[in-house]
C-alpha cells in the first residue's frame, strides 16, 4: 500500500520515494532498513503534522556569494561559498531540517557554524536580517519525534565566519595541514585517514 499524506497540500509519496532512492543509490546501511522505513513514515507524518500550516516562500534556495563582511569590510577575493538554505517561510524565518539519532542540544545548535553562514547568507540575499532560524530536528530514536529548536545570529559572529574563512583559505595556500583528532567531524571514510594518524604534514 502506498504511503501517502494529503490535506491542502500536493501528496507526499514517501513509498515511491524511498524506492527511487534505493534504485539510483547503493547505500551502506548501519541500520535495519524495514526498522529506518518505519521511523521515516512516523517521522514524515509528524513533520506534516507541525508544519502543514506554514507557507514557504523559497524552498531549497541555491546561492552563490562572494565571501564579505558587511560589518568589517573583510573580502575575501576569488573566493565564493556555494550552498543551499532548506526553506525560507514568508515571516522571513530561516528553516533547516535535519535528521539525527538523538535530540538536539540547545547549545550545539546556538554554536552551529552551518546556521551561522545561512543566517549571513540570508542578509546578503535580502539586504535585511532574518526574523529566526527554525531548526526541525527529525530524531530516529526507538519513538520518533520532531523537535522544532529556534535559535538566532548577530553581526559579530557572521564577522568570526568570514574571519575564520580567510585564515583557514590562508593556511591551505600556505599548505599548512595539522592532523584532526581521530573521530572529529570528516574523518569518516577520510582517504587521508592513515596519513593524519601518522602526523604526515604532507596531505
Amino acid at each position: 500500500m502506498k504511503y501517502t499524506f494529503s490535506g491542502g497540500c500536493a501528496k507526499i509519496p514517501f513509498l515511491d520515494s524511498w524506492k527511487d532512492n534505493l534504485k539510483e543509490n547503493q547505500i551502506a546501511w548501519k541500520e535495519d532498513p524495514s526498522e529506518l522505513f518505519e521511523k521515516g513514515k512516523v517521522l514524515v507524518q509528524l513533520y506534516y503534522d507541525q508544519m502543514r500550516k506554514e507557507k514557504p516562500t523559497e524552498v531549497e534556495l541555491p546561492f552563490r556569494l562572494p565571501l564579505v563582511d558587511p560589518s568589517t569590510g573583510l573580502f575575501i577575493e576569488k573566493r565564493d561559498v556555494v550552498g543551499k538554505l532548506d526553506a525560507i517561510l514568508t515571516d522571513d524565518t530561516i528553516v533547516e531540517i535535519k535528521t539525527t539519532g538523538r535530540s538536539p542540544v540547545q547549545q550545539e545548535i546556538d554554536q552551529n557554524i552551518q546556521l551561522t553562514l545561512y543566517s549571513w547568507a540570508f542578509r546578503m540575499l535580502y539586504g535585511k536580517p532574518e526574523k529566526a532560524i527554525k531548526v526541525i530536528s527529525l530524531v530516529k530514536t526507538k519513538d520518533p519525534k520532531v523537535i522544532i529548536t529556534d535559535t538566532c545570529r548577530v553581526a559579530r559572529e557572521h564577522s568570526w565566519l568570514i574571519a575564520t574563512f580567510a585564515q583557514v583559505i590562508r593556511g591551505i595556500e600556505l599548505k599548512l595541514f595539522y592532523p584532526n583528532p581521530i573521530g572529529g567531524f570528516g574523518c569518516f571514510n577520510c582517504q587521508y585517514q592513515e596519513k593524519c594518524k601518522e602526523g604526515d604534514n604532507e596531505l
